[in-house]
């Protein structure tokens, strides 16, 4: 997550471990994306999500997984992610990711993407 924080272009809202600490810090922070780790202990992360979207609908979310599987996938989307990225993934690959659902477009890492396409 250091080279997230240490790039120019985008700012560093911060982090929390927990989902009553986010949604806390989301008023304050404001941020445009934020990158989800589907695993939190305790929380379905996908009515998480839902609850999200629906008190701050600016908000972009990326789900960020190892569970890369198309069922998670489709689950993630239609609770309101706009992105869902690999934690396989490279550093350069989720900025990349951050970048693209910042600007509106929808993402899938490669990872993904193939995981997508062959359980279909």
């Amino acid at each position: 997550m250091r080279r997230l924080r240490d790039s120019t272009d985008l700012r560093w809202a911060g982090w929390s471990s927990s989902p009553d600490a986010l949604v806390a810090l989301l008023p304050d922070r404001a941020p445009d994306v934020l990158l989800l780790d589907i695993d939190i202990p305790g929380q379905d992360t996908f009515a998480l999500v839902r609850r999200l979207t629906l008190e701050a609908p600016a908000l972009r979310v990326i789900f960020f997984s190892g569970h890369v599987r198309a069922s998670y996938i489709d689950r993630a989307f239609e609770a309101g992610a706009w992105g869902y990225a690999s934690k396989n993934d490279d550093t350069a690959e989720l900025l990349q990711g951050v970048r693209a659902v910042a600007r509106g477009e929808v993402y899938l890492s490669p990872e993904a993407r193939l995981a997508h396409r062959a359980e279909r």
